[in-house]
């Protein structure tokens, strides 16, 4: 084709165009809804299964909204578990300070024993200084203070 031919064609081709653009425009915009519905009806079945995969089949509850459940009950958890630990902390150190105590008390015990101990002894041994004395008034008047001199210094 010659470009005169062609340009001519071309020329007719616009002058029907423009004379029929309404009737171009409707078959562009009806082809293009054909196109837009086709795409929509295969799409349809795609998002109902979308739709299916986020409800959770056991429960019918959204698997966001469970998710948001599960997040908030492992928050609580965690802070829960978090006091729970102060709290075996706290109770760790108490039963440590307790043991101490004990050990501290024990010790002073085991020394007051020794040392009751030791006192008896002495004790014991003045008794039977004073039972094996051969006693007369001024002996007895003697020890008998004696005796309550050492009452008077045991109470203060």
């Amino acid at each position: 084709m010659d470009p005169i031919t062609f340009g001519v064609a071309m020329a007719r081709a616009g002058n029907f165009i423009g004379r029929h653009w309404r009737a171009f425009a409707l078959a562009g915009l009806v082809a293009f809804a054909a196109v837009q519905t086709g795409r929509v009806g295969r799409l349809k079945p795609q998002l109902a299964a979308a739709r299916a995969e986020q409800i959770n089949p056991a429960t019918r509850k959204p698997w966001k909204a469970e998710a948001l459940a599960a997040a908030r009950d492992l928050n609580t958890c965690r802070a829960n578990t978090g006091r729970l630990e102060g709290a075996v902390e706290r109770q760790n150190a108490a039963v440590a300070a307790a043991r101490a105590e004990g050990d501290r008390m024990a010790a002073a015990a085991a020394k007051a024993a020794h040392d009751l101990r030791g006192a008896r002894a002495v004790a014991e041994s003045r008794a039977r200084a004073t039972l094996s004395a051969t006693v007369d008034a001024a002996t007895c008047e003697a020890r008998e203070a004696q005796m309550l001199t050492m009452l008077e210094g045991a109470v203060r």
